[in-house]
């Protein structure tokens, strides 16, 4: 994919984004307006990053259209993104219990030691605690949590902390 999109500059057209996709998207663009406004000393309440996460829904659907898998529905992909929206609010406030370092966050790993070689990633959201260790959060929107063994075979987390180390 990267040798035909960037190298060889191959034109692909695009579809219809997939909803569960499209669903992630605006679920984080809602909890990153939600971050956010508590960086800046003001928590949003449900209704607000609900009314953030049509924007982005809206969003999504008009930029390319979004592709619907059977039997499922804009409205039933809205209540499943409001319900993943409620659960995080209701597990996670008040929000402010770390200091935002950033959201989107840009992290590389200098690969040779002179940069001119970085593999490079985007944390969601990237916090320092009050004991002064930092987190890395990465959010995800599926609809079932994946198996220990699997987490433990995961790069993501792990390729995220070397570039905030480095």
């Amino acid at each position: 994919q990267y040798f035909y999109g960037y190298v060889a500059k191959v034109k692909v057209e695009k579809g219809p984004t997939p909803w569960y996709f499209a669903l992630g998207t605006a679920a984080h663009k809602a909890l990153e307006r939600l971050y956010r406004s508590a960086g800046n000393g003001r928590v949003m309440d449900l209704k607000e990053v609900v009314a953030e996460f049509d924007q982005a829904w809206r969003e999504e659907r008009d930029k390319r259209g979004i592709d619907f898998l059977k039997d499922t529905t804009t409205a039933e992909c809205r209540r499943i993104g409001v319900k993943v929206l409620r659960a995080y609010c209701e597990q996670h406030a008040p929000f402010n219990g770390a200091r935002l370092i950033g959201l989107e966050k840009e992290v590389f790993i200098d690969l040779n030691g002179d940069g001119k070689y970085r593999l490079v990633g985007h944390s969601d959201r990237l916090e320092q605690r009050h004991d002064g260790t930092y987190e890395i959060h990465d959010y995800k929107t599926g609809r079932d949590l994946p198996a220990q063994s699997a987490l433990d075979g995961d790069r993501q987390l792990p390729l995220y902390q070397m570039g905030v180390t480095q």
